[in-house]
């Protein structure tokens, strides 16, 4: 994750609802995901911008994204646009051997925060 590294330090946090069944593991695989992933953007944090927000998107078997849709805006266009580019230019793990679903439905909570 990259972090602004200026007086002002800023934080990520993430919560995901799955809608299908591809077990336990890989929750933890997408929290892993983004944390690798995830950044906070550069002018959101200039401007001392904050917020939550939420979208969902359908992942298949292998990893693939598609119809990423913004369910909640956070009131700042850069943090709106870094989750929503963060899943849609992006592919995730694949599903875990075993998986009963072809895709799932993810619905994710993410929150920038400023730590000043």
């Amino acid at each position: 994750m990259s972090l602004p590294q200026t007086d002002t330090q800023a934080v990520m946090g993430s919560d995901f609802t799955i809608k299908g069944q591809v077990g336990a593991d890989y929750m933890a695989e997408l929290h892993k995901w983004v944390e690798e992933h995830g950044y906070y953007p550069d002018a959101a944090v200039e401007q001392g911008q904050e917020g939550i927000s939420v979208v969902e998107f359908t992942v298949d078997r292998a990893g693939n994204v598609s119809a990423v849709h913004l369910l909640q805006s956070s009131g700042s266009p850069f943090i709106d646009q870094a989750w929503f580019q963060l899943f849609a230019d992006n592919q995730l793990p694949p599903f875990p051997p075993g998986s009963k679903d072809d895709h799932i439905t993810v619905e994710y909570t993410g929150e920038f925060s400023l730590i000043r």
